[in-house]
């Protein structure tokens, strides 16, 4: 059986001599980078902003017109947590879009009319089946 050499980042030569190449600023800037990724407060303000990013990303997705159904159950988490557990109201959608293709909406961006969060009064969806009405 033959040895197997462990292969350890820290004492990689070419690793060691690029980091001797670093100037004093540069390895400033890395170390505070390191003490950004690693000194995360996930209890505070930290968490809550990643939270509203999130929110955010998901608001602007379904607004373009992702349908409510292929969210997974974290964003759904995000979206109850933000405007409550009937959230989907705000995009005039309804339950059962939660899990099937019911409602289609009619015009892009679809309007929000979330409290909460802001939005605009929104003019319409329409229902699988049923014929466009006042649009």
């Amino acid at each position: 059986m033959s040895e197997c050499n462990e292969y350890n980042l820290f004492t990689d030569p070419a690793l060691m001599a690029a980091k001797n190449r670093l100037t004093p600023e540069q390895r400033e800037a890395y170390r505070k980078a390191g003490e950004q990724m690693y000194n995360f407060d996930y209890t505070g303000d930290g968490l809550q902003n990643l939270i509203d990013g999130a929110f955010e990303e998901i608001h602007c997705c379904l607004r373009s017109g992702q349908h409510p159904s292929t969210l997974n159950t974290d964003e759904i988490n995000i979206l109850k947590e933000k405007l409550g557990t009937q959230w989907y109201e705000d995009y005039h959608y309804t339950k059962e879009d939660l899990d099937d293709i019911v409602t289609i909406p009619v015009t892009l961006p679809v309007p929000f009319s979330g409290s909460k969060a802001g939005g605009t009064v929104y003019n319409g969806a329409k229902n699988i089946g049923e014929e466009k009405s006042n649009m």
